[in-house]
């Protein structure tokens, strides 16, 4: 009777290691099918480079739509006053995906200030295109975070015409949609 409980439990072992290793090629074969967007590489820059900065280097974060990288000069204001900043921003960022974000931005820096762009709020920017959507999601980390913001997303996505979009699975499983 032992034996075949060990039996049983090594082929539950092997059962889930599997399904990891299976789970971990999913995400990682999904950037490669990824495609090329022209404009992303100066967006995802910012973004790839607040992540890089060492932890809790940042004494002010400013955060939101593109008037905040547009208008806010970080080494000025060190030069000038001495405090570290960030310009962290994202074109016509939208609505529905400021909280998932600035949340995944607070993970490796606890800044004294966080400056947030509201123009956002004052526009029409709730509706979120399909591939504005993606074009955000695909600077994020698989994590948390990345759910959330596309779990608060999926009420205002909608596809190239403007219909709206309900299935998720593919935002959250890359290769299902390249």
């Amino acid at each position: 009777m032992e034996t075949k409980k060990k039996g049983t439990i090594k082929y539950l072992i092997r059962i889930i290691a599997f399904l990891l290793i299976l789970t971990f090629l999913v995400f990682e074969v999904s950037y490669a099918f990824r495609p090329v967007i022209e404009d992303w590489d100066q967006e995802a820059s910012g973004f790839m480079g607040y992540w890089g900065e060492p932890e809790d280097s940042i004494d002010v974060l400013c955060y939101g739509g593109s008037e905040l990288f547009t208008y806010w000069a970080p080494l000025e204001a060190y030069e000038l006053y001495g405090f570290t900043s960030y310009s962290l921003g994202r074109s016509a960022l939208r609505t529905p995906l400021y909280a998932s974000l600035l949340e995944e931005a607070l993970e490796t820096q606890k800044p004294q200030l966080v400056v947030i762009g509201f123009r956002a709020f004052a526009t029409d920017l709730e509706v979120v295109p399909d591939g504005y959507f993606r074009w955000t999601a695909d600077m994020l980390p698989y994590d948390t975070h990345r759910v959330d913001m596309i779990n608060a997303a999926m009420p205002y996505m909608v596809d190239a015409d403007e219909n709206p979009i309900t299935d998720s699975s593919s935002y959250y499983f890359d290769i299902i949609k390249f």
